[in-house]
């Protein structure tokens, strides 16, 4: 039995944490468009899932980064992906 301490504690799959992200992007980029912001859900889903912003982007499939990216460069007015230090 769990506690709810040991949410802290629990490890997520690659596929858990795309579900989680892919579900929370979807609601909110079609519930809120006006208001949608990438950063907004990466914070929802780091908070919720006690994981770091680097490790969520680093368990995210392809089609999820690519939304991340377009977000990204959205919110910020600069496509990164053609910054030259762009990995």
């Amino acid at each position: 039995v769990s506690s709810p301490d040991d949410v802290n504690f629990r490890k997520y799959t690659k596929d858990e944490i795309n579900t989680v992200f892919y579900s929370i992007y979807e609601f909110l980029h079609k519930k809120y468009t006006m208001f949608f912001k990438i950063s907004y859900v990466f914070q929802i889903i780091c908070n919720t899932l006690s994981i770091t912003h680097a490790s969520l982007f680093d368990s995210l499939d392809y089609e999820n980064k690519k939304y991340v990216l377009i977000g990204i460069t959205n919110e910020i007015g600069i496509d990164i992906t053609k910054n030259k230090n762009f990995v």
